[in-house]
């Protein structure tokens, strides 16, 4: 009988060290679950937070109070005791710390304990962090008035020599590293004008015939990709022949039109503001001919665009989504484009064509106010011929807002 009472002693001792056992994986199944569904809920709102943030930062924003507002959404209120939610601009801390073009959200969340506070444990913490990338909008190219992109090829910037054509605000930059002359001037009677000269490859010239400027090398860089200009002109959705005529004048029923005849139509010297996508040819050569355009934008979907003689005045939004994009050729079109004056010539805004020719005669009267960019370029023409650049009238290249890993 004993024996039996020591051994009913024992089975209780187990039976309750069992129970606590038992208390323990409960408290771990069911505390723990909480701190795992916490710590993926505040990744996900640093994640929201830091992408809120670096947008805010780059429109100029209060950025800290907007990613703060995110995670409060989200369930972190920054109340000092349940959560703390910390964002800073540059990092503090991991591989990005003191870079300004990163911002880094923390978020520190206590989750109370509904059984773990009977061993003692009566909260866990978790601490998680999401880091952006938050690179501005930047010109394109350098801020170079005048850019040759392609990456190969003989003579990718040509000029031909020409009494003083003149190329202010920025200079020439040759992507080329071809080592048979990628910049190349033909020399002529007089020389061109121009602040500086980049090449990647080698530039061949007479001398005297570019001023006095030395040629540097440069670091290739990579041809960007410009389909985002795809996406920001919209002329896929955009309706057909969507304008009408009063006398002179064109005017745009819709912000983004498609055309699908020659441009301008007869008789056309007038254009209202907005996006034309031509589907077929921009064509201008008389003498007499007259095209005035403010806040205007035109798309190359297919053919080519030829301006030559007579008054044009063109000039690309001051504000919008396509501020400072005057002419745009998109990469499938490869055909020439030629710009040339007469009488008057003034364009004002970036013309960019990454896959073609194009052809600036920069005769007296012209004055093209952006920045060219093009696969291959000729500059020819006499005295009084001008390409300036001025940043605040060319569109830029788009900012870089992303996580990193």
């Amino acid at each position: 009988m004993k024996r039996k009472r020591t051994e009913q002693g024992q089975a209780i001792v187990l039976i309750a060290l069992a129970i606590i056992g038992l208390f323990g994986l409960t408290a771990l199944s069911i505390d723990g679950g909480n701190a795992f569904s916490d710590h993926r809920h505040a990744q996900n709102a640093a994640d929201n937070a830091a992408m809120s943030s670096a947008l805010a930062k780059v429109r100029g924003n209060d950025w800290v109070s907007i990613g703060e507002s995110i995670a409060s959404t989200n369930g972190y209120n920054n109340d000092g005791l349940t959560n703390k939610v910390d964002i800073y601009s540059p990092p503090i801390s991991g591989p990005y710390a003191g870079d300004d073009e990163y911002l880094q959200v923390i978020i520190t969340s206590h989750i109370k304990t509904y059984f773990g506070a009977v061993v003692g444990i009566k909260q866990l913490t978790n601490v998680v962090e999401a880091v952006a990338r938050v690179k501005p909008p930047t010109e394109m190219f350098l801020g170079n008035a005048m850019v040759s992109t392609c990456t190969d090829g003989k003579a990718t910037f040509e000029t031909n020599g020409g009494p003083a054509t003149l190329v202010t605000g920025g200079g020439i930059f040759v992507n080329s590293k071809s080592d048979d002359c990628a910049f190349k001037v033909n020399g002529g009677s007089g020389t061109f004008t121009v602040p500086s000269i980049s090449v990647v490859g080698e530039a061949c010239y007479p001398e005297g015939t570019i001023g006095g400027v030395v040629p540097q090398a440069a670091e290739q860089l990579p041809v960007p990709d410009y389909t985002w200009l795809d996406d920001l002109v919209s002329c896929n959705s955009a309706p057909v022949d969507a304008y009408i005529i009063l006398g002179t004048t064109l005017t745009p029923t819709a912000n983004v039109i498609r055309i699908s005849s020659a441009f301008p139509p007869k008789g056309i010297e007038n254009l209202g503001a907005g996006v034309y996508c031509l589907e077929d040819t921009f064509r201008i050569n008389n003498t007499g001919a007259i095209l005035n355009g403010t806040n205007v934008t035109f798309v190359m979907l297919n053919k080519g665009l030829t301006l030559n003689g007579g008054e044009i005045r063109l000039s690309a939004p001051e504000t919008g989504t396509t501020a400072g994009l005057l002419f745009y050729q998109p990469s499938n079109n490869t055909t020439d484009v030629a710009i040339s004056g007469n009488a008057v010539l003034e364009l004002t805004g970036t013309i960019i064509a990454p896959t073609a020719e194009v052809a600036v005669s920069g005769t007296p009267g012209t004055l093209i106010d952006g920045q060219v960019i093009g696969c291959e370029i000729t500059l020819s023409g006499d005295s009084g011929g001008r390409v300036n650049y001025d940043d605040e009238k060319n569109i830029d290249d788009p900012p870089l807002i992303g996580l990193t890993n």
